[in-house]
């Protein structure tokens, strides 16, 4: 996984293609064409096919996994979309095929959970913690409740961290530039909207991005593209 993230691929074809075992390069080369507008009918075709009943599943596992995804929510999950799949091939794809593809998520969970039933709390990189006394419970059915509620949080409390660290990096350049050139006007998930004068939109894109990219040090890139419009409906 940080070999994905530090060649700079996309996480869910190269998912896919170590679980399908497809060559990524080729992969990547037909699906370029099909976003480019210049593919012929059977990539097209074969396109459609990958992304509904290969892609998906692999991405809808990569992102239910931290959140204690069972098979019955992946089943459902996926037949919302259109793909009909088994209990049992569902729990054989998350528990077995999936893995294979990355056992130290597998272990990195495990440890997670095994943390969170021994003290009744999960933390994150930053140090804050997350109280889940129901990790502790006699009751089966709340254990696991208590369990996966405190699965995704050691990833998703250092996102949010992440993301204040960057706002807060932002805040003396936004003073800097004065409220009559940049206006901070909503945060949503990883995303920062700004409302920037025209004359300086490139200027300032350019400055919010490398500072959103540095504000967490970690062993692999944090990535950040900018885009710039007349309204919010044009990003």
């Amino acid at each position: 996984m940080l070999g994905i993230f530090r060649r700079g691929e996309d996480m869910h074809n190269r998912t896919t293609c170590n679980v399908f075992k497809l060559d990524y390069d080729k992969v990547s080369k037909q699906v370029a064409e099909v976003e480019a507008g210049t593919a012929d009918a059977e990539t097209i075709k074969w396109y459609k096919h990958f992304k509904q009943f290969m892609r998906l599943p692999c991405k809808t596992v990569g992102f239910g996994i931290l959140y204690g995804q069972t098979p019955e929510g992946l089943q459902a999950s996926l037949s919302a979309d259109g793909v009909f799949w088994a209990i049992e091939e569902c729990s054989v794809f998350m528990e077995k095929t999936f893995f294979s593809v990355y056992p130290g998520l597998k272990v990195m969970l495990e440890a997670d959970y095994r943390f969170v039933q021994r003290y009744g709390m999960s933390c994150d990189d930053f140090g804050r913690v997350r109280l889940v006394p129901e990790a502790k419970s006699t009751l089966s059915w709340r254990k696991s409740e208590g369990i996966r509620k405190a699965g995704n949080h050691p990833e998703q409390s250092s996102a949010q961290c992440t993301i204040k660290v960057a706002m807060a990096r932002l805040t003396p350049i936004v003073d800097d530039f004065g409220p009559d050139q940049v206006r901070p006007l909503l945060q949503i998930h990883d995303q920062l909207i700004m409302e920037v004068r025209k004359e300086i939109a490139e200027e300032y894109a350019y400055i919010q991005a490398s500072e959103m990219e540095v504000a967490t040090p970690l062993t692999v890139p944090t990535r950040c593209s900018s885009d710039i419009a007349e309204r919010w409906s044009e990003l």
